[in-house]
């Protein structure tokens, strides 16, 4: 099983490709770049890059909050979310919001939002509990928290 660990760590040590990788996504979640492609030339970067550094570095809110947001790819099964959901429970992490979108090609993209304040495990723990449950295809820490 591959185990994710998470870090923190401050910009300044950061490859100039991961920098220009979190521009680029910005420039794509604010609508200013229409396409990757259009992203990386603005950013100055190769697209083998952006691809190499995409789902591995994530931008966290200027403060260090008591709210993480998880995103989650999920197989549209009857009780996949709610065995998700009594597992981010059992931790004591406390769901504040839910958001699930309409299933495509039998896939849901499911977007929650938790304070971690009181969870009784770390949040690379939490997600690799996530995805050992069946049905759930990803489970990742989404851009910046909250």
């Amino acid at each position: 099983m591959n185990s994710k660990k998470l870090y923190i760590i401050t910009e300044e040590i950061l490859t100039d490709g991961m920098k220009k990788t979190l521009l680029a996504k910005e420039l794509l979640e604010s609508s200013k770049a229409k396409s990757i492609s259009e992203a990386t030339r603005i950013a100055g970067l190769s697209r083998a890059a952006f691809y190499r550094y995409k789902d591995s570095i994530h931008k966290m809110a200027s403060s260090v909050s008591d709210i993480i947001s998880i995103m989650l790819i999920l197989e549209d099964k009857s009780g996949v979310l709610s065995n998700v959901l009594n597992q981010i429970s059992m931790t004591s992490a406390n769901i504040l919001t839910i958001n699930q979108e309409i299933p495509l090609s039998q896939k849901a993209r499911v977007s929650i939002y938790i304070e971690i304040k009181d969870m009784k495990v770390e949040a690379y723990e939490l997600l690799n509990s996530l995805e050992r449950i069946e049905g759930v295809i990803k489970a990742e820490l989404a851009d910046g928290g909250k």
